[in-house]
């Protein structure tokens, strides 16, 4: 007795090779028994069922995968259509749609009202420059698209979500602002409008009228470093012109240690030093 054999191919990211099938029997309830051979380009496979033979194939244990799902004969009436050698069977799952979140060419305008109406008057408060606050919103809502919490209409409003965004933007720029204002050196001295009192430390490069005529900024800066050369020791003496440059600059502690190889205590000691002899001459 000559057993009938199907041919069918495996899916294309499997190898597409060629799969020969015999029905010799019946499980009982719709199963049944398969002889199925696949042939490899080093020589044929033989397996007694179809789940050993896909175990095999795809590497690993599945499950939900029938014989008529892997071949597509399940929607066939009649005789089954096989696939020819090279057919490109992946399976066409529809993906959701990617939610895109906020596109800023658009509702721009929308998250600059949203901005004023919601945190106007903090902003006045904190004295903070409103388009500089509105370009790191537009940032951070460009992060948003891009990462883990984009902007979903069925979970929340247009206004609500950046509201909720707005606040948290606020709050990391106002802790940026405030650690940039800790780093800063402070001496006593005149303002801009003539008042005496903390000023940064840059603004001693700035010498205004009637306000030490007789000084350059040139020798006002040796005077304070003649002044403050008596107040450190012999060997840290070489860092007082280059730390005061750095401090002028608007450089960091931090900063001015790394750049000068020197450790952030030895820096910030220096720094003192510096403030000292400047409340003494002023």
């Amino acid at each position: 007795m000559v057993m009938e054999q199907s041919e069918y191919f495996l899916r294309y990211e499997h190898g597409a090779h060629r799969v020969l099938v015999s029905n010799i029997g019946d499980y009982g309830s719709g199963r049944v028994r398969r002889d199925i051979t696949v042939e490899y380009p080093t020589g044929s496979m033989q397996y007694k069922s179809f789940k050993g033979m896909l175990r095999e194939v795809v590497g690993k244990a599945t499950s939900g995968v029938t014989f008529d799902r892997y071949f597509r004969t399940e929607d066939v009436v009649g005789d089954p259509i096989f696939a020819e050698w090279g057919d490109l069977l992946i399976d066409t799952v529809v993906e959701k749609p990617k939610n895109v979140g906020i596109d800023l060419s658009s509702k721009h305008r929308d998250i600059k009202r949203l901005m004023y109406s919601g945190y106007g008057k903090v902003i006045h408060y904190n004295g903070y420059d409103p388009e500089d606050v509105l370009q790191e919103i537009y940032r951070g809502i460009l992060a948003r698209n891009n990462g883990k919490c984009p902007f979903d209409q069925s979970k929340s409003s247009f206004g609500h979500y950046v509201h909720m965004v707005i606040g948290c933007i606020l709050s990391n720029y106002h802790r940026k602002r405030n650690k940039w204002k800790e780093n800063e050196c402070k001496a006593k001295g005149y303002d801009e409008d003539g008042n005496y009192g903390e000023i940064d430390c840059g603004q001693l490069a700035m010498v205004e009228e009637g306000y030490c005529e007789d000084l350059s900024y040139d020798r006002a800066k040796e005077e304070l470093l003649t002044h403050c050369t008596s107040k450190v020791k012999k060997d840290l003496v070489c860092y007082l012109r280059p730390i005061l440059e750095l401090l002028s600059l608007g450089h960091t502690q931090t900063y001015i240690g790394n750049h000068l190889g020197l450790s952030r205590a030895i820096v910030n000691k220096i720094v003192k030093k510096l403030r000292s002899s400047a409340r003494e001459i002023l």
